[in-house]
């Protein structure tokens, strides 16, 4: 296979252990908070951000930021490394980097992916090896090339870090390639992990306001008030706002709330101490959903293999379209491949992924 690539997030701390270089992140958007949140995992300081405007709100990324021209005039000579933390604008950066301080002293790898998923590279790669024979089964039988071609670039961007692998096969409309998925004005939609209702709007819009009906499973209280505003401003009456998280059965358990980065999911008392832990209640969803079910979007990080299973039933019955998110374990894209093709074998399977970097990798069903 291919584990036997290097990864590049290895071989930057492994320069850094040897060299104790300064560490500056070029670029202050979203990509930022994630490549700090990496670094300070494994104790390694920020010395600054760069970014064409130095006025760029921070969002509490604790470090100062300052132009490319401001650091080269007073820090050229410095001992430091940069870490390109905008996968959308990588190449760009790369080469005005290149033109003034070389490529020896630039970096650009995974950062989000290997705060939560892949916290040891070095297993991750073990998974895989022991899991080969069932891979290649999946491997052969997505339904197309662009399918194989997804789930090869996506295990070697994981494994190696470089953001060329995911670049290559991004593709856009998540949850709702059209030449996959194809919806009209009798669909009962359940929208598991609705979040501040991003894919509520994607809907209306895909459907020209013309459903049956959606149900929105969101257990974080912080965003209801966005979905209940954007039911009321559409004047959506046949939209149902369910305040639960999905899961396999009815109970109560710890909820890390981050919303902001879309990362708010269900942990466990022995995980390590959240700003925002809360209590929730989950739902399965064959005990709250009677209608004939006929496409499920399951976003949910990580739980979304309990989830399915709350939705055997509902599954089993109706054969709904599936667009669920494999990426947030290591072990998803095999297992809930396995789950539902042993549910419904008649299941057609596509691999897409819809992020310049490792994230939003979506495994859609459909007959």
């Amino acid at each position: 296979m291919f584990t036997n690539m290097k990864n590049e997030f290895e071989l930057f701390k492994k320069d850094y252990e040897e060299n104790k270089f300064e560490v500056c992140i070029f670029g202050a958007g979203r990509g930022a908070y994630w490549a700090i949140k990496l670094l300070n995992k494994y104790n390694i300081p920020i010395k600054f951000i760069i970014d064409k405007n130095n006025n760029v709100k921070t969002n509490n990324l604790n470090a100062p930021i300052i132009t490319l021209d401001e650091f080269l005039k007073s820090n050229k000579n410095m001992n430091f490394r940069i870490l390109i933390s905008s996968p959308k604008y990588e190449y760009e950066i790369k080469a005005e980097l290149e033109k003034n301080i070389g490529k020896s002293k630039i970096y650009s790898f995974e950062c989000e992916l290997y705060c939560s998923s892949i916290s040891n590279i070095t297993e991750y790669k073990r998974y895989l090896d022991e899991n080969y024979n069932q891979i290649r089964k999946i491997y052969l039988k997505l339904e197309d090339e662009f399918s194989r071609k997804t789930l090869e670039n996506i295990l070697k961007g994981r494994v190696s870090g470089k953001l060329k692998y995911f670049m290559d096969v991004f593709v856009q409309n998540q949850y709702f390639c059209e030449d996959i998925i194809k919806l009209n004005d009798k669909e009962i939609i359940l929208d598991v992990g609705a979040n501040y209702g991003d894919t509520l709007e994607d809907i209306v819009k895909q459907t020209n306001k013309k459903f049956e009906r959606i149900y929105c499973f969101e257990p974080d209280e912080k965003c209801l008030d966005s979905l209940k505003e954007i039911t009321q401003n559409l004047q959506l009456d046949n939209v149902v706002i369910i305040n639960k998280g999905a899961w396999d059965k009815s109970e109560r358990l710890s909820f890390a709330s981050d919303s902001t980065h879309g990362a708010s999911k269900i942990v466990s008392i022995s995980q390590e101490s959240h700003n925002e832990l809360q209590e929730i209640e989950t739902i399965a969803i064959d005990d709250i959903v009677e209608d004939n079910v006929t496409f499920i979007k399951m976003d949910i990080e990580g739980a979304e293999m309990k989830a399915l299973k709350g939705a055997e039933r509902t599954i089993k019955r109706h054969k709904p379209k599936l667009a669920i998110c494999v990426y947030h374990k290591n072990e998803d894209i095999l297992d809930i491949y396995k789950y539902i093709t042993n549910l419904v074998p008649e299941y057609k399977i596509y691999l897409r992924h819809h992020n310049v970097s490792g994230t939003e990798t979506v495994l859609y069903a459909t007959l």
